[in-house]
């Protein structure tokens, strides 16, 4: 009768050693399936390779152009759909305004130095670094006599995810060298 109950706590204790490697295994698996997802999930990166801001001869326009490097983290192929430029700003007893610009590659037509201006939509590879120019147009009305708070620059991927950036120093130049 003792050799049953002894078979028996051992019967037990390797259930539950048993049960326990099975938790642990399930655990590891969750994890390696939630890695696996992440990989998918569209992911854009970039950073701000050179920024700079031009007026546009005799007009009252400036041009604003930025170089980017684009990195797509994920596993999956990803496009962007867009890139805004969003300029906050604020007049001597105002409110904290702000304008948003949409990407014109097509202001590269008007000036030789703007290199490889990026087309919309643009598909980027899995894994993949693509570098191009953002180029955008604002009339100095827009915020003549305000001082400028900020100049983010926003990519929209095909999923709708905005990945921002906020450039801190812009050079601003003359274009003499219209083309």
């Amino acid at each position: 009768m003792e050799w049953v109950s002894i078979i028996s706590a051992l019967g037990i204790c390797f259930a539950i050693w048993y049960a326990s490697r099975s938790v642990r295994i399930a655990k590891q698996a969750y994890a390696l399936a939630l890695e696996q997802d992440q990989r998918h999930r569209p992911s854009l990166d970039f950073y701000l390779v050179d920024s700079y801001i031009e007026r546009i001869g005799e007009s009252d326009e400036r041009l604003f152009v930025f170089r980017l490097m684009i990195t797509n983290k994920s596993a999956s192929r990803n496009s962007i759909k867009d890139i805004m430029l969003r300029i906050e700003y604020q007049r001597e007893e105002g409110p904290l305004s702000n304008v948003s610009i949409p990407h014109n590659p097509n202001l590269k037509n008007k000036f030789k130095e703007i290199e490889n201006p990026l087309e919309i939509p643009l598909i980027i590879d899995s894994y993949s670094v693509i570098g191009g120019s953002a180029i955008f147009k604002l009339s100095n009305e827009m915020i003549r006599g305000s001082s400028v708070e900020t100049y983010m620059v926003t990519i929209i991927d095909n999923s709708g995810q905005a990945t921002e950036l906020e450039a801190i120093l812009l050079q601003e130049t003359d274009n003499d060298k219209m083309a």
